[in-house]
């Protein structure tokens, strides 16, 4: 819709900006291994990739951020993981990660304080990066105060300065 110019701002995670789209982040998040709680790598005293891949990972299906960033991580330290399932939506990633049908990396936004009574969450962003969310706009398009202000609210709320 954006694109079409049937809207004046998105708000997404992208890695490949369209030339005529600006694209601002207003937030990251860290990337975490989720498990159940007592399994095997909840115990390790810090979590390595050689640790991870030992065990089955529900994963997103291919073309989404989250599997390129693993797949790509993974290549890069020449480890081959093991899929459980493809899994699509991270609730459902979430209830069989609980369930013990494997582990997963999802982005630390969706982890809700519940979750976190349920499930092993442990930082992996130092192999895994960041998730980022941004506002795209059209260049050089007009964009209405409410649309400015709501562009400044949501970069200001999380200490990204607009430019």
């Amino acid at each position: 819709m954006l694109k079409d110019g049937d809207a004046d701002i998105g708000l997404t995670s992208s890695k490949n900006v369209p030339d005529n789209i600006d694209y601002e982040v207003f937030a990251r998040f860290k990337r975490i291994l989720i498990a159940a709680k007592g399994h095997p790598l909840s115990k390790q005293p810090s979590i390595k990739l050689e640790n991870i891949v030992k065990y089955p990972l529900l994963i997103p299906p291919s073309g989404s951020n989250t599997r390129s960033v693993v797949d790509q991580v993974f290549n890069n330290h020449g480890l081959k993981y093991k899929i459980a399932m493809e899994v699509t939506g991270r609730l459902a990633i979430k209830t069989y990660v609980g369930m013990n049908l494997g582990v997963s990396i999802i982005n630390e936004f969706y982890l809700s304080k519940d979750d976190k009574k349920k499930l092993f969450a442990e930082d992996v962003s130092g192999y895994f990066g960041y998730a980022e969310r941004g506002i795209l706009t059209r260049k050089a398009r007009y964009l209405s105060r409410s649309v400015k202000e709501f562009i400044s609210y949501c970069l200001n709320a999380k200490g990204v300065k607009s430019q």
